[in-house]
């Protein structure tokens, strides 16, 4: 279900799904590509899908999920010769009929479910096509920023018509900002680029620690596909299993018998306590990066950083006025028990101390976010002047209102101001045109006017 949802694909596209289909992105994504389609018989026009992990809500990540399902079925010895991630018993197809068996008994094996399920869905209409109906529908509605049109098309493999088909092409970009809209991320709220769980190694696989866990969980599918690209994959799997061991034994706690008890990594406790101390989110280099956000989002993330520093800077502004009295006076008494002088230097200095030490490293971290911001989105020019403000043409700016004209925002380009001795009427006293500090209206004869007219005026 969280594959078809994320490939937005039909349940027999997902069915003969592969490992030689799945590989690690060069960043943070999946990346899923079939063999053929219903419209491409021979493969000649899939484009790859970028499929992203959720660590904010493990119950609908597609990393987790394809974890813990191949670490349970696969762990030990792969029986089979093909490579299929999904199967069922009997012939080729049949997992796409199983799971849709299984989607049925979903709503009808549970009154509540139905009754929640036919609220949203009419009757004998829930099956598993809705899904892919459900998650095109969901990036281009829940949202004000959706991603692009035809990037959502080309993923569900609809035609674009024989017009878009020719002049509008596969590009990763977009492709990338639609997987994270799948993978449930708002764009609309901070966090949108969050990396999924990884290790924080760069030897990856070399790593004993990381291999053991790997061997534990995915012997069987590496000692039989290994070398097909799946390794890259299966590692960031492994890690989702690993971030989320609270929430999967939860599970296990709370419902006696449940498939996760069958996960591997259980057996070696002291094992899966060293592969939690090598998993993160944060960034590491050029080996996991965020793909697929927007600078709005971008923006957010930093203005959310931002606002927490500010907020702790001022909590620790008001503490220090609490306790600066205090400072001042046990400070005094020291002064005095030495049988020093106290002199207004001495509490001058004394101040000045309890500042620096209260405020200097919070300021700092400010100071620097300030600067990366401004150097990120355009605004870091510390020119600040009056100017008008996006207008470079004075025709334009003149009929601006005077409060816009004068408004202080950053430039590059200083303005100058002309006052023109000669001037008659309401614009006698102007002095708000916009020209070069050296320029004189010329005097000149017909002849020389006409010649500025035709070849301009330097």
């Amino acid at each position: 279900m969280t594959a078809q949802w994320n490939v937005m694909g039909r349940t027999v596209n997902v069915d003969p799904l592969g490992f030689h289909n799945l590989k690690k992105s060069q960043n943070d994504s999946i990346v899923i590509e079939y063999d053929s389609n219903k419209m491409d018989k021979v493969g000649e026009k899939v484009t790859p899908k970028n499929c992203y992990a959720n660590p904010f809500r493990p119950c609908i990540c597609m990393f987790l999920a394809l974890g813990c399902y191949l670490s349970i079925t696969y762990q030990n010895k792969f029986k089979r010769d093909s490579d299929k991630l999904f199967h069922a018993k009997g012939k080729d197809g049949s997992a796409s009929n199983s799971f849709s068996k299984a989607v049925h008994a979903l709503v009808s094996g549970a009154i509540e479910r139905q009754k929640i399920v036919l609220a949203h869905c009419r009757e004998c209409h829930f099956h598993p096509h809705g899904i892919r109906k459900g998650s095109g529908t969901h990036v281009t509605t829940c949202t004000m920023d959706p991603p692009p049109i035809p990037s959502v098309l080309m993923r569900g493999e609809w035609t674009l018509g024989k017009v878009l088909d020719v002049y509008l092409k596969y590009s990763a970009i977009g492709d990338t900002y639609l997987g994270r809209c799948l993978a449930g991320f708002d764009p609309d709220r901070p966090g949108f680029g969050t990396l999924p769980p990884h290790f924080n190694v760069k030897d990856g696989m070399n790593n004993p620690v990381i291999m053991e866990g790997m061997r534990l969980c995915f012997g069987g599918i590496i000692d039989r596909f290994g070398g097909t690209g799946i390794e890259g994959a299966l590692l960031l799997f492994l890690a989702s299993i690993v971030y989320h061991a609270d929430y999967l034994l939860q599970h296990i706690a709370d419902k006696s018998g449940h498939a996760f008890q069958s996960i591997p990594i259980w057996s070696k406790p002291k094992l899966l306590r060293e592969l939690q101390a090598l998993v993160t989110l944060e960034p590491a280099g050029d080996v996991m990066q965020a793909t697929g956000v927007p600078r709005h989002a971008k923006m957010m993330d930093e203005l959310k950083e931002l606002y927490s520093m500010l907020g702790d800077y001022m909590a620790e502004e008001r503490e220090w006025r609490k306790s600066l009295p205090s400072i001042i006076k046990n400070s005094i008494d020291e002064k005095a028990a030495e049988s020093g002088h106290v002199t207004a230097k001495f509490v001058l200095d004394t101040v000045s101390t309890a500042i620096e030490k209260s405020t200097t490293t919070l300021g700092q971290k400010i100071e620097v976010s300030v600067k990366e911001a401004a150097r990120e989105y355009g605004f870091g020019n510390n020119n600040n002047t009056t100017v008008n403000v996006n207008c470079t043409d004075s025709a334009t700016t003149s009929q601006l209102d005077p409060r816009e004209r004068t408004r202080t925002v950053p430039t590059f380009f200083p303005t100058y101001k002309y006052h023109d001795k000669h001037a008659t009427g309401c614009n006698k006293n102007r002095t708000d045109w916009d020209v070069p500090t050296d320029f004189n209206f010329p005097t000149a004869d017909l002849y020389v006017a006409w010649t500025h007219w035709l070849l301009g005026y330097p």
